[in-house]
């Protein structure tokens, strides 16, 4: 289409054993290819299929062994570490993405320096630090482009392959406290790491006494209590921020006292409301 300014295009599939792994396009607007050229280009078509298809296998078996790296079998980590270690260099990030979807991630969309695998629901990403803001964004749309939501999270730096389980279960505690949408990393999780260090059942039972209870069935006074404590006590800054009347906030904390029994102006009662309001929204009750 000259109007366009699109050139004339030969375009040759490249295929190897009846799978297509890309496209040879030539631009040849004065027709200059003939069609026994066309012919002869083929072979190459196929030399560059091959090395695609073998490429493509190398880097679905680098997926199995960072799958491997993630096992809780030593033996199993210790053979992929060994067979990693001339291939990836330290330091890594490890990025976790959660969503509905359970289809592996294309490999080739993503840079050749990413490893990525599905482990326990999670899309598990492995990449140099410098870019893993990027490659999170990048891994994020192409599941948007299938129509799943996704939350996200990130852990840096993981200094030995060894670490990257551990990079894995602490991207993923970001993650689970991400909302849909966004990326969390770590180190911005406060006393939310210790979602990592326990499981649900245990961080109620220590952290979310029963005389709470009452509190937390008030959706009104659970967010009042909750939005004074991360305002450090500021009954400005709390009013501001619930749009409310300063008497009716000190009425509201007077009805917090009551229903939990713990004074607010005593610091361990606030460190324990703190926390557990804190902690309440991301275990399962």
């Amino acid at each position: 289409d000259p109007d366009a300014g699109l050139l004339a295009r030969l375009c040759l599939p490249v295929r190897w054993n009846n799978v297509t792994y890309g496209y040879l396009w030539l631009l040849d607007g004065d027709d200059h290819i003939t069609d026994a050229q066309a012919a002869q280009a083929m072979p190459l078509t196929e030399r560059a299929a091959l090395i695609l298809a073998r490429q493509t296998r190398d880097r679905d078996d680098l997926g199995f062994k960072l799958a491997d790296l993630l096992s809780t079998r030593p033996d199993v980590q210790a053979q992929a570490t060994s067979e990693l270690a001339e291939i990836l260099k330290p330091p890594f990030a490890v990025a976790v993405l959660r969503g509905a979807d359970r289809t592996p991630l294309n490999p080739w969309l993503l840079p050749r320096n990413v490893l990525t695998t599905l482990w326990e629901g999670d899309h598990v990403l492995v990449t140099p630090p410098p870019n893993a803001s990027h490659i999170v964004e990048r891994a994020r749309q192409i599941l948007l482009e299938r129509n799943q939501p996704t939350k996200a999270g990130l852990y840096t730096p993981c200094n030995s392959l060894q670490e990257i389980r551990e990079g894995w279960l602490r991207a993923r505690t970001a993650a689970r406290t991400a909302p849909t949408g966004q990326t969390r990393t770590w180190t911005s999780l406060g006393a939310l790491r210790l979602l990592r260090c326990a499981d649900d059942e245990t961080l109620t039972a220590a952290a979310i006494p029963p005389e709470l209870e009452p509190l937390l069935q008030n959706p009104t006074l659970t967010n009042t209590a909750r939005t004074y404590l991360d305002n450090a006590g500021s009954i400005q800054k709390t009013a501001q921020s619930l749009n409310i009347h300063r008497q009716t906030l000190y009425h509201r904390l007077t009805r917090v006292e009551e229903l939990t029994n713990l004074t607010l102006t005593n610091g361990q009662d606030r460190l324990t409301l703190h926390l557990a309001l804190t902690l309440h929204p991301h275990l399962k009750n």
